[in-house]
């Protein structure tokens, strides 16, 4: 019950915040950033509702290839059919609620590390071994759940909500914006993986401005961002915002490529985030 009332209490904080003019904007109550209750409520309201980033399609190009992540409190795993088609499920076998796959990797099928139960990667259970012909014809009619999953512009996007908007409808504005990118032709060079000691939401918004750039790092990237440069259409595409990033034309990397003929002029030295 106390937590209820401090919970609602700092929803009417960030609501008030969020409502006030540019002017007297301040920064969010601490307790967004260390609240358990209100982490819990995250997972419900946005993490278990909204779509999510998960990777890249160009990861998961051959039939087998496939991704792991938690979507909240809820493992997942995407993999690419032998029809190619790419399908979430959810990464917890149907038996002992054993989880089914780690990381990355390539595998024809799934077989659970507990009873060796045996999944296609179309989801479906193929085999239960030592289990009678009668009891394991209809188990085969059993299916791993599946999960909402969707591509846009090369990046594979989840959700948990069956009446989630999709992604395209979600992100309409921002087409004409990003198509010139070319983002769904974009290849992967480099996969690293880092758990951050700290709540999500300092690392998104961090990555989520460059105004610290050009003084953090100054010696590297910073260069190459000049904070004047900088401009914020006043467009938005839902409750977010844009920026945009003209780069000296001396930057060592962040220009288009050369096979790209879309961009023209300043956008080919243009960052968009």
């Amino acid at each position: 019950m106390k937590e209820d009332i401090r919970t609602s209490r700092l929803l009417k904080q960030i609501s008030k915040i969020a409502k006030s003019p540019v002017l007297e904007a301040s920064a969010m109550p601490p307790q967004v950033y260390h609240s358990e209750d209100f982490f819990k409520l995250e997972k419900e309201q946005l993490f278990a509702r909204d779509w999510i980033c998960v990777g890249r399609e160009d990861n998961t190009r051959a039939p087998g290839d496939f991704l792991t992540w938690k979507l909240g409190d809820q493992p997942i795993f995407a993999i690419r059919g032998e029809d190619s088609t790419l399908r979430a499920f959810s990464n917890v076998c149907l038996h002992r609620m054993m989880p089914l796959l780690e990381g990355t990797g390539n595998s024809k099928t799934i077989v659970c590390p507990y009873h060796a139960w045996t999944y296609g990667n179309d989801g479906s259970l193929r085999n239960a071994p030592l289990i009678e012909k009668k009891v394991q014809a209809h188990l085969k009619r059993k299916r791993l759940p599946r999960i909402r999953l969707e591509i846009w512009k090369g990046w594979i996007y989840v959700t948990l909500n069956k009446d989630a908007k999709s992604v395209a409808s979600q992100l309409e504005k921002l087409e004409p914006v990003v198509s010139p990118y070319q983002m769904e032709n974009y290849v992967s060079v480099v996969h690293r993986d880092y758990t951050w000691q700290t709540n999500w939401k300092l690392l998104v918004e961090n990555f989520m401005e460059g105004y610290h750039l050009p003084v953090v790092h100054n010696k590297t990237v910073g260069r190459w961002f000049p904070s004047k440069k900088t401009k914020f259409p006043r467009q938005r595409c839902n409750s977010f915002t844009y920026q945009t990033f003209i780069k000296d034309e001396t930057a060592l990397y962040g220009g288009a490529h050369k096979k790209n003929k879309k961009l023209r002029g300043i956008q080919r030295h243009t960052s968009i985030m």
